[in-house]
């Protein structure tokens, strides 16, 4: 094998600076104001209200700024018709959003109102109000003039009340983050381990398989994002031209579409790298550029930005999966590239090599973990009244069993380190299996964080 485990060193304070100039240029791409998950603060016709006569305006008031282009509302009566409002104006203040209602509203009426914030996220509530009954009982009736013979109005369509879900279900969702972060991770540890574990990851026939497909997921995966959140901007009846428009206009937008264009850049380089079996030093720190400047992006279109303190959330959320990377992708990297590659007692340094960079590396996830938690709940008991935060938990659950595990092997290790005899070939299945079930655990943490960015944290 041309594997050679690497002498342990210090992160190059090169590829730290251009880590942290990627960061700060990426923040400057896109400006103004956050929107976290948004929700209706206040509404005229109010929900539950008996109206004295028939409306003709729908106010409602958020939280927040909306995104004026990705609002949309409805009306269904009690009988299940149901009609499109004309697109909203904004009221008084950026926060306020006005539809108008069709003429002479009878019975009993829910209004439906649906939005995409600048995070990507689809938030939409109902208001149910009763407006006086009219003697002809139907929807948008106009007046007839005197000697003008009236014409019969067409029969009325019972739809059924559509959901408040997207038309794409929240598996694809889900699958797409989960995805997307299992590429970044593995991707990441790959180039951790090429250039702190052990020379030559890339030159295997494992390291240059992972190595592609994780490329490809950086470059498929903001690919389905963008054509999920264009489904989500252009409703039922829009047109894709308008939804590009107002996709454009959210800070999501632009991220995900600078996503494409990294992910391709990767794709590109690290195709023609491997292709002329020249994966050095200065190739893999420009692929881990690239993959930060991507993870930058990442964070900035989601909970990071939206949320309280994007100044703080982005860059802990960067540096939360650059460490978790270094923890589980490069475990991923010892345990299916470099073990299998090298003789026993090679794969005994390189577990010992790595065990010294993942037991750096925990710290800064626990305390990035930690930062971001509080951004996302303000307090420690809004953990235990919310799904956001029951999943949080779980979470945590893992990833305490996880440095269980973790702590195990690096136990194991010191203690074979001390025996008189020694058997490397036991050590290194014991070590193998432990990862293993360690790696498992990691990966149901990333299955838990896809799920965690698809609820608000409220």
């Amino acid at each position: 094998s041309n594997m050679q485990i690497s002498h342990l060193t210090h992160w190059p304070k090169r590829l730290f600076v251009s880590i942290v100039i990627a960061i700060i240029g990426l923040l400057s791409i896109s400006g103004g104001a956050a929107l976290a998950h948004n929700s209706i603060s206040d509404s005229s016709p109010a929900e539950g209200e008996v109206l004295a006569s028939p409306p003709t305006l729908w106010t409602i008031t958020f939280a927040k700024s909306v995104p004026l282009e990705s609002a949309s509302g409805q009306v269904v009566t009690d009988t299940g018709q149901r009609q499109d409002l004309p697109n909203p104006r904004t009221g008084t203040t950026d926060n306020v959003i006005v539809f108008d209602f069709p003429q002479n509203l009878t019975g009993t009426i829910t209004g439906r109102w649906r939005l995409v914030g600048t995070d990507g996220h689809v938030i939409s509530g109902r208001v149910t109000f009763t407006a006086p009954q009219a003697t002809t009982g139907a929807l948008d009736v106009t007046t007839v003039a005197p000697n003008v013979i009236p014409v019969a109005p067409a029969p009325k369509v019972s739809l059924p009340l559509a959901t408040e879900d997207a038309a794409i279900s929240e598996t694809i969702r889900v699958s797409t983050r989960f995805v997307t972060y299992v590429a970044i991770i593995l991707l990441g540890g790959l180039l951790f381990a090429n250039l702190y574990i052990a020379q030559g990851v890339f030159s295997t026939p494992r390291g240059r398989r992972l190595t592609y497909i994780t490329a490809i997921g950086t470059l498929v995966t903001p690919i389905i994002s963008l054509w999920i959140l264009v489904d989500d901007v252009r409703g039922s009846d829009g047109s894709i031209g308008s939804a590009l428009s107002t996709v454009h206009s959210l800070s999501v937008g632009p991220m995900i579409m600078f996503r494409i264009v990294a992910g391709a850049a990767i794709v590109f380089f690290a195709r023609s790298l491997l292709k002329r079996k020249i994966f050095d030093d200065s190739g893999t720190r420009l692929l881990a550029l690239l993959l930060t400047m991507y993870c930058v992006a990442l964070a900035y279109g989601g909970h990071s930005r939206s949320l309280a303190s994007p100044w703080l959330g982005v860059p802990t959320d960067v540096i939360h999966v650059i460490a978790v990377s270094v923890w589980l992708g490069a475990l991923a990297a010892v345990v299916v590239v470099i073990v299998p590659a090298v003789s026993v007692e090679q794969s005994m340094i390189a577990f010992d090599r790595f065990g010294f960079a993942a037991q750096r590396a925990v710290p800064v996830i626990m305390v990035t973990g930690v930062i971001q938690s509080l951004r996302l709940h303000g307090n420690v008991w809004s953990v235990f009244s919310s799904s956001h935060g029951l999943l949080l938990l779980a979470k945590v659950s893992v990833v305490v069993i996880m440095l269980l595990l973790g702590n195990r092997n690096r136990k194991f290790l010191a203690s074979r380190r001390n025996a008189q005899h020694r058997h490397p070939k036991i050590a290194r299945a014991t070590l193998m299996r432990a990862s293993i079930y360690e790696a498992l655990f990691g990966a149901t943490a990333i299955g838990i964080t896809a799920v965690l960015v698809a609820v608000t944290p409220a």
